[in-house]
């Protein structure tokens, strides 16, 4: 495992905890859907946006232990468009990222010229 990302590794672990934690905590929010109309509507609401909630999280996790798996497999922190090294800075403040910064620029300039020429259309 390369020793630079032994930090982003620590960052990824204790995110990880701290997600599964949150989910524990909401399952055990969760009541029964009894009581007056209202209440059943404001139970399933807040039934609904648990669910969201849970949505993300586990996106999160997924993201997470996609990067764990890359760090232990030695691949964490390539571009997956040039090859090339991503900044240990980007890294840390996105440590899901699959491109350096100058592949993403040149991703979001693509998508806002698909977008210029579909509105032309």
């Amino acid at each position: 495992m390369d020793e630079r990302f032994e930090q982003v590794r620590m960052m990824l672990l204790e995110q990880k905890r701290e997600i599964l934690q949150k989910i524990r905590g909401k399952k055990g929010e969760i009541g029964d859907l009894r009581g007056d109309f209202i209440d059943i509507a404001t139970d399933s609401l807040e039934h609904e946006l648990n669910y969201i909630f849970e949505e993300r999280e586990r996106e999160k996790l997924q993201n997470i232990d996609e990067a764990l798996k890359r760090i232990k497999e030695d691949t964490y922190g390539e571009c997956d468009e040039c090859g090339d090294d991503i900044e240990i800075e980007r890294l840390m403040a996105l440590p899901f990222t699959h491109l350096c910064l100058d592949c993403k620029a040149k991703q979001e300039r693509q998508k806002k010229l698909r977008i210029y020429v579909e509105q032309e259309s």
